[in-house]
């Protein structure tokens, strides 16, 4: 990752995306009709698009969650029908980790819990955090469910890959990547927010934000990890 004043695209994209002063413009005229909050913008680097977001004011989950969800749509332009994207918050201590391997996890095909909705994955992380933007078409939910009269060789190759296992009834079994014991395997919460990432993770993040009201330490951290 390095630091950049241009704008190229973000990730694997194609286009390329609007200069910074028409996007600050984009993001101030919706905060004035309501949607989000005004903040300052600035352009970090271009791979993985990066942008520091730091609101005029102290900001709530769903306001700041709607500017990013915002910002996240001029940028990336995806189509109408395609998935929405996932985002995850993280604290600001792990950029490192974000920045050199595209996500924040170890390993990086671990479980991870992410959000289509931002002001969700924003109730995560401290009061200056990363917000990781992913595309859905390269993760995989955390979870199988199957029924016990499967094969025994093709149940064992589940659970080589999805090692917890629980029985939901006298047919069907639900097998996770979640470790044994952890009480969210087969809650609404890990069909919601659970997924892991099968491929490389620098392939999956579509861009990234560093947010909060410091804008001096997001400046700094983001400087301290990418400058040699």
């Amino acid at each position: 990752m390095t630091q950049t004043e241009t704008h190229s695209a973000p990730g694997a994209l194609g286009s390329r995306p609007a200069p910074l002063d028409f996007l600050q413009s984009r993001v101030d005229g919706a905060a004035a009709y309501g949607i989000g909050q005004p903040a300052y913008l600035e352009v970090l680097a271009d791979a993985p698009y990066t942008i520091l977001v730091s609101p005029h004011r102290p900001a709530n989950y769903s306001d700041l969650g709607a500017t990013l969800q915002f910002i996240a749509g001029e940028v990336l332009q995806r189509s109408a029908d395609a998935p929405e994207v996932l985002f995850r918050s993280v604290e600001l201590s792990r950029l490192h980790q974000v920045i050199h391997t595209g996500c924040d996890v170890v390993p990086s095909n671990a479980p991870l819990f992410a959000s289509q909705c931002a002001s969700k994955a924003l109730e995560y992380g401290g009061p200056e955090k990363v917000v990781m933007v992913f595309d859905p078409a390269r993760l995989e939910k955390t979870f199988k469910k199957v029924r016990k009269s499967e094969p025994p060789e093709f149940l064992d190759q589940l659970r080589a890959d999805y090692p917890s296992a629980m029985e939901l009834n006298q047919e069907w079994i639900w097998l996770s990547k979640l470790p044994p014991g952890d009480g969210r395997i087969g809650t609404a919460y890990e069909t919601e927010y659970s997924f892991f990432i099968p491929g490389k993770p620098h392939e999956a993040l579509l861009m990234l934000f560093l947010t909060g009201n410091d804008r001096n330490m997001l400046q700094t951290e983001f400087l301290r990890h990418t400058t040699r």
